[in-house]
């Protein structure tokens, strides 16, 4: 991929195909090639900053003739007729109604943005949709988000759902035709974070208590995920055990809101707060350092924390919703129902006496090993009829 040259402006897109072709051919994916080996662009939109999720999918494309390029504005592409088999894969959908003020402003967005798919799919391009999450949490102009997802899926050859759950969980806003599914789940991280400093280390680094029972919320910090019902359920439990400690660590979105909840974080000495992003390398410290990843999330589709959780080896307690239940249901962890906050405080209390196993942890992580994932999704597509 190209991505870190194309998201700083260094490289154009011309080029980036041209020597995606050339490797491609060297692989022994060229134009005049077997048909099984005809080679293939993907661009993507939006390039997703920080966020591995891309680079995993895609990382075992180009070796099956697929090249990946990443884009930063969509525009960009709208003229390109390849003699090549063509995508573009679109991810988050935030950014193309943006801050938009009104919702006469975001259907203007959206009427710009369909005209450019439509020009795109003139031109030979298979348009696909992963649906990360149903509307964009917390979302303002709640209209024009249904509309442009509706317009999305009319316009779509492929939509990419990564829990059986999706089709269900959208019917109240958009609906998602079977005949352009593809499912294909959300990949481990295991093997992409670093993963070699101790409990002991790490708890030492944080300044952790060595016989604290450790729970973590890790992510960006939103409203919508639950962290005000956490530290209410939390500060309940610790009346009871004195020994537990909160670690919350994530950027945080809506300031105004977090402002509420802040000064009663910042009150309680078993709760430590490290309000940033966490740089790759530093990730492992966090999750050593803790006995639960716990995502008491009111509204969710899927559950990268969880499987980030899994790749550490540690468990995770979710809402019973979503990808959190149907990875949960295998195993991993505990669920609680999203719209109880008792239900969260007593499984916070079941936690200290159960026990996860590693190997169980482990074997369920396998099932969703980052490269066979890739792989998979790469021939799905590829072989998807269109």
């Amino acid at each position: 991929m190209r991505t870190n040259d194309l998201a700083h402006g260094n490289e154009s897109i011309y080029d980036s195909v041209y020597d995606g072709l050339v490797r491609l051919e060297n692989l022994g994916f060229g134009v005049d090639s077997p048909e099984g080996n005809q080679p293939s662009i993907l661009f993507y939109y939006p390039i997703a900053q920080g966020n591995p999720f891309q680079a995993i999918y895609y990382s075992e494309f180009l070796v099956n003739g697929v090249v990946p390029i990443g884009v930063d504005k969509i525009e960009k592409i709208t003229a390109f007729r390849l003699p090549v088999n063509s995508f573009l894969h679109l991810h988050w959908l935030g950014g193309i109604i943006g801050d938009a003020e009104n919702e006469k402003i975001a259907n203007e967005r959206i009427e710009e943005f369909v005209s450019q798919i439509n020009s795109i799919k003139t031109n030979g391009v298979k348009i696909v949709w992963t649906v990360h999450n149903i509307l964009p949490h917390d979302s303002n102009l709640k209209e024009a988000q249904i509309y442009l997802r509706k317009e999305l899926i009319r316009l779509a050859d492929v939509i990419h759902i990564m829990n059986q759950e999706t089709k269900l969980l959208s019917e109240p806003f958009f609906e998602i035709p079977d005949e352009k599914i593809i499912f294909s789940p959300h990949p481990s991280y295991r093997g992409y974070y670093p993963s070699i400093v101790t409990r002991e280390e790490s708890r030492f680094q944080l300044k952790i208590p060595q016989d604290s029972v450790v729970y973590l919320f890790f992510g960006s910090i939103q409203a919508y995920k639950g962290l005000e019902d956490l530290i209410i359920a939390f500060e309940e439990l610790e009346k009871k055990n004195p020994k537990i400690f909160l670690l919350i660590a994530g950027k945080v979105v809506n300031k105004s809101h977090f402002s509420l909840i802040k000064n009663k974080i910042q009150s309680n000495m078993k709760i430590r707060l490290i309000e940033s992003r966490i740089p790759t390398e530093h990730v492992q410290y966090f999750f050593k350092a803790s006995d639960y990843c716990i995502c008491p999330y009111r509204v969710t589709l899927n559950s990268g924390v969880a499987h980030l959780s899994h790749a550490f080896d540690i468990p995770v307690i979710g809402p019973n919703i979503g990808g959190f239940k149907l990875l949960l249901e295998q195993g991993g962890g505990f669920l609680f129902d999203s719209e109880d906050i008792t239900d969260l405080y007593n499984t916070l209390t079941k936690s200290l006496d159960e026990t996860i196993l590693v190997e169980d942890i482990q074997a369920l992580d396998s099932k969703f090993e980052m490269k066979a994932i890739s792989k998979s999704f790469c021939s799905k597509l590829l072989k998807f009829p269109m």
